[in-house]
């Protein structure tokens, strides 16, 4: 917040105010609420904004396979019945090719939207297999 808000305080009526060194006086109410609403709106574009470019990442090649770069994302498919393939380099990324099903979209979209229940032992144990299979492939 830099030079807007300097200072939170709550006022008599128990009202949450933010000092605005701008304007050397406090926000409040309305001004507070905006601040807030422009804030969470501009995070969630930015997290919208990031999920897509994810999904763009995570695409199905002409061989009918799926590929992706995101490393979670293919512990929790092996979690669900997918096979790796293979795995390419680009760089320091690791691009794994996983057989593609018809219900990967819906988990995908799961994945992202944080709808997805699974055991975190189970996850955790399929990451590291999916480690060690990047240093030992």
């Amino acid at each position: 917040m830099g030079q807007y808000a300097k200072m939170s305080r709550m006022d008599e009526k128990g009202n949450f105010t933010l000092w605005n060194s701008q304007y050397q006086r406090d926000l409040a109410g309305r001004e507070i609420e905006e601040i807030t609403t422009n804030l969470t709106g501009f995070f969630s574009l930015l997290k919208e904004w990031d999920d897509k470019n994810n999904m763009k990442e995570d695409e199905m090649n002409e061989n009918g396979n799926f590929e992706t770069t995101d490393l979670p994302l293919v512990a929790v498919l092996r979690l669900q019945g997918f096979t790796i393939k293979d795995i390419r380099r680009d760089g320091k990324r690791a691009i794994f090719i996983l057989e593609d099903k018809p219900k990967r979209q819906e988990i995908v979209r799961n994945f992202y939207n944080d709808a997805i229940s699974i055991s975190p032992l189970k996850f955790w144990n399929s990451v590291a297999d999916v480690k060690a299979l990047i240093y030992n492939y």
